[in-house]
């Protein structure tokens, strides 16, 4: 007999894997934050709410305000200001994260993950999140083969494959 704990565990695998296959994964990361993204919880908000724009122009991420909201891909993206969500609409593939704004490590090792919004690289003009300190490292001393790693993945889980 299961004791409570690895009730409990098995349960949360149970639930999160019939989330994840049951359909494909959105193609923006709207996952929500803490626990409840864990959980495969969304929002509507893609990245947690963080302005995009900001990692390429001032170099940090930055918490967008609603008033400066633009639907995209079936997500809806946050900005700072007025010029940032101009910047967007006029180039939203310039700007947006890789791999839809999920944990570019984690894709790299063939899973779908949540993200810390201030661990991020800017790469040859990419934008790639990962979910912790951790993570990060490890993402910035990988090989360039990364990338296709991350982006075949990325393609598989979302449905994006072929496209």
């Amino acid at each position: 007999m299961l004791g409570k704990r690895n009730f409990w565990a098995v349960f949360i695998l149970v639930v999160c894997g019939l989330h994840f296959n049951a359909s494909a994964a959105p193609e923006v990361n709207t996952l929500k934050d803490g626990l409840a993204g864990a959980l495969g919880m969304r929002s509507d908000i893609a990245i947690l709410g963080y302005d995009t724009v900001s990692y390429h122009t001032e170099g940090v991420g930055a918490k967008g305000d609603e008033k400066y909201a633009y639907e995209w891909k079936k997500a809806v993206w946050l900005f700072v200001n007025e010029a940032n969500l101009e910047l967007f609409k006029k180039d939203p593939e310039k700007y947006a994260p890789e791999y839809g704004g999920y944990c570019a490590f984690g894709l790299s090792e063939g899973g779908l993950h949540g993200i810390d919004p201030t661990k991020f690289e800017v790469s040859g003009g990419k934008l790639y999140l990962n979910n912790d300190d951790s993570t990060l490292k490890k993402w910035i001393k990988m090989a360039d083969g990364k990338y296709k790693a991350a982006g075949d993945t990325y393609n598989t889980l979302t449905g994006q494959a072929g496209r």
